[in-house]
């Protein structure tokens, strides 16, 4: 399973690095690639809950398997346009779209799986374990992207993400796993079982308020590291290699941040550290927005790497710590369509950085970010009050 979700990971972040270079290629403009990257997210509110709905009534590892299949092909094919000279960023903004509807609907059954593969003593670890598999491709994927556009063309890094998405499948294919009991849930209908996941959750003033804190990740950490072409070309001056760097040095952020929650035992005081990193993650967006050079624009989203992992990690920790197997595919579905919140967070800073420049929309968005967390911990005081 780690194995795959690797492989999955290695897609995503090529991707990631990719399409937002090729749309500001064609169209110099920092609020287009906005629109596009947010196309993309903006299915997670949707297709992510359809994906927690369906892990909680049907064969998990069958799903996971088919749904990379048909990414891969879309993946494909949007090569070949670009290829072809066909894609027009209104072409990467269909594909983004429907990318992004089937990798949502994927997410929650993937992430409902980890559960059953380790006892719960050790679900922090494991969480953390396959968090890292998409913080070590966070600095790979970047880099070869940066070298396949470099030397052969932006159509290179797309064929190489339809490959790599075939590898959860083939993974999943091998992986012999006992499914949940999920009797109940298939008896209830669509809205029966979006109903009880909602009284479960508002229910919970300790879910409702990781619910909130962690719409601060896709909201504005998330749509700061979605500008790093338009910061990358318009502040640096650098090229497609460079920012392929920069995007690495999140991911080796990422990657330390997630080594060191995955080497830790099961530690006291979860949402207080939740908080703290919270915190942290937005005074470095603000300090990032002031940056002028490279190496120190590098060690800035180092350290943002860092408290971004740990603080989604942590979220996605205490989400399955505090909830019923019977709707944890449901529960990890609201962490997922959080992600679609980076739709709203990435036009928002797109405009802004149009109508300002990039580096002072960075500083109000870590600004707000700081903000917003604690306006969440002074009306959910629960939050770092449990272990």
């Amino acid at each position: 399973m780690w194995l795959g979700t690797y492989s999955a990971a290695f897609g995503v972040w090529l991707q990631q690095a990719s399409l937002g270079w090729f749309v500001f290629e064609i169209t110099k403009s920092p609020f287009l690639v906005g629109v596009v990257i947010a196309t993309r997210n903006l299915p997670f509110v949707v297709a992510g809950l359809g994906g927690g709905l369906a892990a909680d009534r049907f064969n998990r590892r069958v799903l996971l398997g088919l749904m990379h299949i048909l990414i891969s092909i879309w993946a494909l094919l949007f090569s070949i346009t670009v290829l072809l000279h066909l894609a027009k960023w209104w072409v990467a903004a269909i594909y983004a779209f429907v990318n992004g509807m089937m990798w949502s609907f994927s997410q929650p059954i993937r992430q409902s799986m980890v559960a059953a593969v380790v006892p719960k003593h050790i679900l922090p670890n494991a969480v953390a374990l396959q968090t890292m598999a998409f913080n070590i491709n966070m600095i790979m994927g970047p880099s070869v992207a940066g070298f396949l556009i470099t030397y052969f063309g932006v159509e290179a890094s797309f064929f190489l993400q339809s490959l790599v998405y075939l590898g959860m499948s083939a993974c999943m294919w091998r992986i012999q796993l006992a499914e949940p009991k999920t009797e109940k849930n298939a008896t209830l209908s669509i809205s029966e079982n979006l109903r009880a996941m909602s009284k479960y959750v508002l229910d919970n003033q300790f879910l409702t308020s990781l619910v909130l804190i962690g719409l601060v990740f896709p909201l504005f950490v998330m749509s700061t590291i979605q500008l790093m072409p338009v910061f990358a070309a318009d502040v640096l001056a650098v090229d497609a290699r460079g920012l392929g760097i920069l995007m690495s040095t999140v991911g080796v952020g990422a990657l330390i941040g997630s080594l060191s929650l995955a080497s830790l035992s099961n530690f006291s005081r979860k949402g207080t550290t939740l908080v703290i990193f919270s915190v942290l993650v937005g005074i470095g967006i603000f300090v990032l927005g002031t940056a002028k050079g490279f190496l120190f624009s590098a060690s800035i989203l180092l350290f943002i790497g860092i408290c971004n992992i740990v603080g989604r990690v942590l979220i996605q920790t205490l989400l399955q710590l505090h909830t019923s197997d019977l709707f944890r595919g449901r529960i990890l579905s609201l962490y997922v369509m959080q992600q679609g919140f980076t739709t709203i967070g990435t036009l928002f800073a797109g405009a802004l950085a149009e109508i300002l420049d990039v580096g002072t929309a960075m500083m109000v968005i870590g600004i707000m970010t700081v903000v917003t967390v604690l306006l969440v911990v002074t009306f959910f005081r629960i939050l770092i009050r449990t272990q």
